[in-house]
């Protein structure tokens, strides 16, 4: 007999049901959310183009198996090895004359050009005399590579969650300014560390396809989603290092990478060596006795330092000083100096231009069990998370 308590259990039992489908809907991502995935897949469908190798004479890349070339179908067996050449402004592969340009796909998604693999379709064009390479694919690809360079795949996953979103904004920024249409991001200049298929792994991928698509956005617009291994202590202010301001990059503490390796550096540098750099940007000296300070911002970096020299003091930007002596001997603006004898003994805080997340310190965080929205908007004042 349907009983008025019979009635009762099975309108609870709908009411979880369909309480249970509305979380499952919430809960669904790129890979395996299925029909009822709230999030789109549109990300793996933006195209993106990658400048791989500019102004050569010729190109060597290699294909495993059947490819074509612009759209005519070539067989291979196995991995061969090909050299692109110019003649008369015309690309020349295998003794054959093809346009100013061509495209070469592989039936499985891949070739290889530098001795690296890489995804999707070779360009190849003509400019100025010169061959340029490009890479075809799309920006969740790219960005498999990307987040396994940036950080390591034993970092906790909403770390790695964290630098996708990163990652993926700082790429359709980079992909909104760049003024030609032959590619979206130049892999040649400083940009996010990018080697191709080499630096994937089962984590990066994971948290790219758990991100799919979301980026950070400031009243609208797709942020410069800058970042570094390691603040020191303290984020910095947009402007002390790259010269304009922006709301969402201002100086914010950090108490989350103190601990990590590169929370500290030092370096003992021999005055003759400084000495012989500064004149190879002009500078006329022969000795120098001395460093001191004169500029900090307010997060602690150096801007500006004074040098004692036989030839009296020269003022210069940290940034002039950094590029005349190395920045390789410099992790960060973030230091102290002393005089040691015949050199000079820097010691610094943190690696990096410290402006925005701080890797080490989303690593932290983390660890901690916070989740990657969290750590994002630690980094980035003001900012909103959602799709493309």
């Amino acid at each position: 007999m349907y009983t008025y308590s019979m009635k009762i259990y099975f309108e609870m039992l709908l009411k979880y049901a369909i309480s249970f489908f509305v979380v499952m809907l919430l809960l669904g991502g790129c890979t395996g959310g299925g029909a009822y995935s709230l999030r789109s897949d549109k990300g793996k469908k933006q195209n993106l183009k990658i400048l791989l190798a500019k102004n050569m004479e010729s190109v060597e890349f290699s294909i495993n198996g059947p490819f074509k070339i612009d759209s005519t179908a070539v067989f291979s067996v196995g991995p061969k090895s090909f050299r692109a050449k110019i003649k008369n402004n015309s690309i020349v592969i295998e003794d054959k004359v093809y346009g100013s340009r061509v495209n070469i796909a592989s039936d499985n998604h891949r070739f290889h050009l530098s001795k690296s693999e890489f995804r999707g379709d070779l360009l190849l064009y003509v400019e100025s005399g010169k061959l340029n390479a490009v890479e075809n694919f799309t920006m969740e690809e790219y960005l498999y590579g990307v987040v396994g360079r940036e950080m390591s795949g034993s970092s906790p996953i909403e770390a790695l969650k964290a630098q996708a979103v990163a990652a993926r904004t700082f790429g359709y920024y980079e992909k909104s300014i760049r003024k030609t249409n032959e590619y979206d991001i130049d892999n040649l200049i400083q940009s996010q560390a990018y080697i191709g298929t080499e630096s994937e792994n089962q984590y990066s991928i994971e948290a790219v396809d758990l991100t799919c698509g979301e980026v950070m956005k400031y009243k609208g617009d797709v942020i410069f989603a800058a970042f570094a291994a390691n603040c020191g202590g303290y984020t910095e202010n947009n402007k002390e290092v790259f010269g304009y301001s922006l709301p969402y990059l201002q100086a914010v503490p950090c108490t989350f990478c103190r601990k990590y390796e590169h929370a500290s550096w030092q370096e003992e540098i021999e005055t003759t060596y400084i000495v012989s750099s500064l004149k190879k940007k002009g500078l006329d000296v022969t000795i120098i006795s001395g460093i001191d300070i004169i500029d900090t911002s307010k997060a602690g970096r150096v801007k500006t330092i004074s040098i004692a020299t036989d030839k009296g003091r020269i003022n210069m930007s940290i940034n002039e000083f950094r590029l005349a002596v190395g920045s390789e001997k410099f992790k960060s603006a973030r230091f102290s100096v002393r005089t040691k004898g015949n050199t000079l003994l820097f010691k610094g805080r943190g690696w990096g231009h410290g402006v925005g997340m701080c890797q080490d310190g989303a690593d932290g965080m983390a660890k901690l069990g916070n989740n990657y929205r969290r750590i994002l908007t630690r980094y980035y004042c003001g900012i909103e998370i959602g799709q493309k």
